[in-house]
């Protein structure tokens, strides 16, 4: 469920802080910002480093029976489970939802997410309310804002544009009784008779349970039984792909990305799947000579870095 689209902003101060993620603060009379965004595009809010986001939502017509996955397919069955996804907030937010606290979210490229399957059930009208921080970076050494040219004065050769908000998608994805919360797909080695991949999986199960890990990339397919404890469980494992398609840069052959599958299957049944592009290829340094799939490559180009946050 796409919860992007116009919501209502304002900056924060003391006493908004306090109160902005209250359903039954009235909000008519707040700007309006089309997220994603940056609210650097409203006028008054261009200066400011902490601003608030709030939407109002119906939530979904049933927030029990069948469950679906991340990637918006059906499942084949289980207790649903419902999960707020945040795919990118610039640089730093707290989330709300109905009032309750969620968490905060920290990194602008790392996506975040939240069980919120009880929440939904209580009520069918919701708000979700963020607050996002994006504050001027200070001197190097100790910075942890890290957003490079867009807000460094040295690079621009002026006064920084604001570069925060919630640049990237939010939703509600739901999954079966075991979710995958985190995925990791790592291309560790490649050659014309095998690819190796390193793949990660972070499990979140209501309580103990076996389950078994499908994975399906370049028409083979394999399988990994797998106990998960109550909460969290991390996973590792390598996977072989034997007679890959490489992938090469486009000046020694094709750039060829294949299709991996990761599904957690309880009792037969699809309780959660993701879906991602990868490109299967080995890349070394050989006495500072740079080698794709064993190959010498010349690399050549410019440092490009944006100024704008569009």
């Amino acid at each position: 469920m796409d919860l992007t689209g116009v919501w209502r902003v304002a900056p924060v101060d003391e006493d908004l802080r306090r109160h902005h993620h209250d359903p039954d603060l009235d909000d008519a009379s707040w700007p309006t910002l089309a997220v994603p965004g940056h609210w650097a595009d409203v006028n008054g809010l261009g200066d400011a480093t902490s601003v608030a986001h709030r939407v109002r939502f119906d939530g979904p017509a049933d927030t029990d029976g069948t469950a679906g996955t991340d990637d918006g397919d059906p499942a084949d069955g289980g207790r649903r489970r419902w999960w707020l996804r945040l795919d990118g907030i610039a640089t730093q937010g707290d989330v709300w939802l109905d009032g309750a606290y969620l968490g905060d979210t920290d990194g602008y490229f790392v996506p975040h997410v939240f069980e919120v399957t009880d929440l939904l059930a209580a009520r069918r009208d919701h708000l979700l309310a963020v607050e996002v921080s994006c504050p001027e970076p200070g001197d190097a050494a100790p910075r942890s804002v890290l957003t490079g040219a867009l807000q460094d004065p040295s690079l621009l050769g002026h006064r920084p544009r604001g570069v925060g908000g919630i640049w990237s998608g939010v939703r509600l994805v739901d999954t079966g009784p075991v979710a995958m919360r985190h995925v990791r797909v790592v291309c560790l080695e490649a050659d014309e008779n095998r690819a190796r991949l390193a793949l990660r999986v972070v499990l979140d199960a209501p309580e103990a349970t076996e389950l078994v890990l499908r994975t399906r990339i370049g028409g083979h397919e394999h399988e990994r039984a797998q106990p998960a404890a109550r909460g969290e469980t991390r996973v590792e494992w390598m996977v072989d792909v034997p007679r890959p398609d490489l992938w090469w840069p486009h000046n020694l052959g094709e750039p060829t990305l294949v299709d991996l599958e990761i599904a957690a299957l309880v009792d037969g049944k699809v309780s959660d799947r993701r879906r991602r592009r990868t490109g299967l290829r080995s890349i070394r340094r050989r006495r500072g000579t740079l080698l794709v799939n064993g190959e010498r490559l010349f690399v050549r180009g410019v440092g490009w870095v944006p100024t704008e946050v569009r």
